[in-house]
């Protein structure tokens, strides 16, 4: 990725994971609007589908904290942060195939649960935000590096 100062990097970062995180939320927010009449009755696919959605998130939180070891000791901190925006954006994908698991489960069903799974996603997805603090102390910067990033600051 191209970016020449530090805030440029969060614009485009930022920008890319609203645009992961926009396209569950108009899916769902389209099906909740337009489907209407009585909820089919969908049995065991509703466990199997909050399963998968769970079985997501948790996938996201583990390849995320094992890939992001070998992020730390790449060489420059242009190195880091473009490895780091990879996988970043990885982790939201995952994310949103879960949201879209559950848009599809809540057609399915029409169960109220899998909104609140959904809601759940986005608070989970706000927890793990990529802000400067947050990039910073994942990538455990030290000195320059981490002023750098932590104050958003300097030019490459």
């Amino acid at each position: 990725m191209n970016f020449i100062t530090i805030g440029q990097y969060f614009n485009k970062l930022h920008s890319a994971i609203f645009l992961l995180l926009i396209v569950p939320l108009l899916l769902f927010a389209t099906l909740h609007l337009m489907v209407s009449g009585a909820p089919p009755d969908a049995g065991i696919a509703n466990y199997i589908i909050m399963a998968a959605a769970l079985l997501d998130w948790l996938m996201a939180v583990v390849i995320f904290n094992k890939k992001i070891k070998s992020v730390r000791h790449q060489q420059g901190l242009g190195a880091k942060l473009d490895r780091y925006f990879q996988l970043t954006i990885v982790r939201y994908s995952i994310l949103t195939s879960a949201s879209l698991l559950l848009a599809a489960g809540w057609y399915v069903s029409r169960d109220d649960v899998f909104t609140w799974m959904y809601l759940g996603g986005l608070v989970l997805s706000a927890i793990l935000w990529p802000t400067a603090p947050r990039v910073a102390g994942d990538l455990k910067l030290r000195g320059d590096e981490r002023e750098m990033v932590y104050f958003k600051k300097d030019n490459f």
